[in-house]
């Protein structure tokens, strides 16, 4: 099935920020006021590229984005593929935040999950680019994490590098060069630069697909599946969000060590839907999986489909500590952590692209 091409609807020069290989990226609306929840209409195909050294404002058909997904998902295109199926496959085959997050409740029930044997844990990895935030692989060249951890909060666009399984000092598949991206394409207008950075805008928006250049000398750890649930399933069905804390940052886990992967053994708890686009659906989630500056973009998985799949990327937060003197209201503190969802069309361009690049 071949991929469908997108029309550029503007081209300019880009402007690229410098990589910040020390601090966590943050957010520019994360303490912005909410406001007044706003009726975005739904997805119209636009969404904003770095390729070659130019931004680009792309708009896909939707229709035919989705007839295209609805060819390659049979195929197995939103499947996980663990690393002891990537030797078995021709290449060519298709295949298929971060201020500081809050603990449910004030307690944080994370731990250090780098002596972990699951391959699914090593999909995931450090990305340095406006700061530093977490990512997963959901193709072999193919990464999801949030908007605001590669556009600074001047509206720079900031390619990075990508360590998965990041371990301390250990780096076990190598360093990665981003060398593309696609985000939401109101992200930059909206969320930076001085823009008011309203959540019911900038979650809608905040999230952003990286290629990798197509080198792995020293293996690869696999990547996860994604999904478009309905809301019944991501009410119902366990969440898991694991990544890369800040140890200096507000909110570090106990005994935290720097570079290493933390999450919780169990699944998260569930709060509300939010930030509905004009045709009612909601864009978006609260949860209580605890988490921590540098989680930013975590991709949050479930097993409720027999494997591992990709549902959701972390993005913001309610409260920092939520205890009851910072946060009275309790459904807050038990779930604090604002997470975007991966809609219909972030979907279907995530399938675009793993048979663009497999």
């Amino acid at each position: 099935m071949k991929p469908l091409a997108p029309v550029i609807v503007e081209e300019w020069e880009a402007h690229f920020g410098t990589p910040n290989t020390e601090q966590m990226a943050s957010a520019p609306w994360s303490k912005t006021e909410e406001g007044p929840v706003k009726q975005s209409p739904p997805p119209d195909g636009t969404v904003a590229n770095a390729l070659d050294g130019k931004f680009r404002l792309l708009r896909y058909d939707l229709d035919g984005l989705g007839a295209v997904a609805s060819k390659l998902v049979p195929l197995g295109v939103a499947e996980p593929t663990p690393p002891d199926r990537i030797a078995a496959e021709p290449t060519s085959s298709v295949q298929g935040w971060s201020a500081n997050y809050a603990q449910g409740n004030g307690v944080d029930n994370r731990i250090n999950l780098s002596s972990a044997t699951g391959w699914q844990l090593k999909t995931i990895g450090r990305l340095w680019a406006s700061g530093g935030c977490t990512a997963t692989f959901f193709g072999r060249r193919l990464l999801i994490t949030a908007a605001h951890c590669i556009i600074n909060p001047a509206g720079n666009y900031v390619p990075g590098t990508f360590i998965p399984a990041v371990n301390g000092a250990s780096a076990p598949f190598g360093q990665h060069s981003v060398i593309g991206a696609w985000w939401g394409g109101n992200y930059i207008s909206k969320c930076t630069g001085g823009a008011p950075g309203y959540w019911a805008d900038c979650v809608k928006e905040d999230w952003a697909l990286l290629l990798l250049a197509d080198s792995f000398p020293m293996g690869h750890p696999g990547w996860l599946g994604f999904a478009w649930l309905s809301q019944g399933d991501i009410q119902g069905w366990p969440k898991f969000s694991n990544g890369y804390p800040g140890c200096y940052e507000n909110n570090s886990p106990a005994n935290c060590q720097p570079e290493r992967l933390y999450g919780q053994l169990f699944g998260c708890s569930f709060g509300e839907f939010r930030y509905p686009f004009g045709d009612g659906f909601y864009s978006s989630f609260t949860h209580g999986c605890d988490n921590g500056p540098g989680h930013s973009g975590s991709g949050m998985y479930t097993t409720g489909l027999g494997s591992f799949h990709i549902f959701g990327v972390a993005s913001v937060q309610q409260c920092t500590t939520c205890t009851v003197a910072e946060q009275p209201n309790s459904s807050v503190r038990l779930n604090p952590n604002i997470e975007k969802r991966i809609d219909g069309y972030i979907f279907n361009l995530m399938a675009n692209l793993r048979a663009t690049y497999p």
